[in-house]
């Protein structure tokens, strides 16, 4: 089976930047994809939020091979399921319609707080491969 959705984890430091880089890819890559942010989204609307975004898929065009993908950032705390939740209502939505693979790419922007105890053992870790 073709998979018509890709997701992507984008991992930062609470602070560091990295819901500003993902929207600045959204906008450096605006001509090769219709690009969205996803910034609510709870368990009973990801079936109307994977229509909504087929829907941006599909606007304006006739067929479907010839739609630019859909770049969509999920800059939320949500929990895994969810997510995975949505993507399998995109797959549904997507298949059997003869859009190109990927039809849409989601990137997932997690922040995260990083304790002390695990930046010594990934220093550690990174130390010990480039020793």
């Amino acid at each position: 089976m073709e998979e018509y959705v890709h997701l992507i984890k984008l991992r930062h430091e609470r602070g560091a930047g990295g819901s500003t880089v993902a929207r600045n890819l959204l906008w450096d890559l605006r001509k090769f994809f219709r690009c969205v942010e996803i910034t609510n989204l709870d368990k009973e609307e990801t079936d109307e939020t994977a229509e909504q975004i087929v829907e941006l898929f599909a606007y304006g065009e006739e067929d479907p091979s010839k739609c630019l993908p859909v770049l969509a950032l999920l800059d939320l705390e949500c929990e895994e399921e969810i997510v995975n939740e949505l993507k399998s209502d995109f797959e549904e939505l997507f298949h059997g319609k003869g859009a190109r693979t990927p039809a849409c790419i989601l990137l997932h922007c997690l922040s995260q707080q990083t304790t002390r105890s695990e930046e010594r053992r990934v220093g550690k870790e990174c130390r010990s491969r480039w020793s």
